[in-house]
């Protein structure tokens, strides 16, 4: 946890040797963007809470070789421009994107789905957020 402690950068290769990196909360900081090759050497994270930021954008490739990501969270930010394509992560359950400026307030919740109709709000969820986050 790097909760609360007024980050407002981190380097790309940051997290690099934390092969078995599966959670990190970095919530309530003064980041205002995250390098596109951060999470690249951290095939088994799972979850990823950073609220409370001033992130504007999430470039394609932030969780390029993250496929067992299961819950992201990103609410009280300033995102603008999302250009991931969650629905091609299968395990996630739980994605917010709340209470950010402008029209960006989506939230997919998979708790209780099955796997197919899992894949099938997955698809509604990246629809919403193609609509409603990007300028």
């Amino acid at each position: 946890s790097l909760d609360s402690n007024k980050i407002d950068f981190i380097f790309p290769n940051a997290f690099e040797d934390l092969t078995s990196l599966e959670n990190l909360f970095i919530s309530n900081n003064k980041l205002e963007f995250l390098h596109e090759n951060l999470f690249t050497k951290n095939p088994k994270f799972k979850s990823f809470w950073v609220d409370y930021n001033k992130i504007e954008e999430l470039k394609s490739g932030i969780f390029r070789n993250n496929l067992n990501l299961e819950l992201i969270s990103f609410a009280h930010n300033r995102l603008k421009n999302i250009q991931v394509n969650f629905g091609d992560f299968q395990r996630l359950f739980h994605a917010n994107f709340e209470r950010n400026f402008g029209n960006c307030s989506v939230k997919y919740d998979g708790f209780m789905k099955g796997e197919e109709e899992r894949g099938v709000a997955l698809t509604e969820f990246q629809e919403g957020l193609n609509k409603m986050c990007k300028v």
